[in-house]
């Protein structure tokens, strides 16, 4: 993912929040604001792959979310 890019969060990636979290992220748009988080990594089909920052609105408000929530490649769906 890249920064400006649209994204939205697909199943996988909601089966991961709480309820209440997931609600919220369910079927909103986020912005991408930063394209690799140095600090978390998972193994992808042997290929190191860092998660993206991406900012959604309807987070606005929770403080542990409003820097953005950390999602991979495999839990969003990309719209623009």
């Amino acid at each position: 993912m890249k920064v400006g890019q649209i994204v939205t969060v697909n199943k996988s990636g909601l089966a991961r929040f709480a309820p209440g979290i997931r609600r919220r992220l369910m079927g909103e748009i986020g912005l991408v604001v930063q394209e690799n988080y140095d600090l978390a990594y998972r193994v992808i089909d042997g290929v190191k792959v860092q998660p993206a920052v991406a900012r959604f609105e309807s987070l606005h408000g929770l403080s542990i979310y409003e820097d953005g929530v950390m999602l991979y490649p495999d839990q969003v769906e990309v719209l623009s």
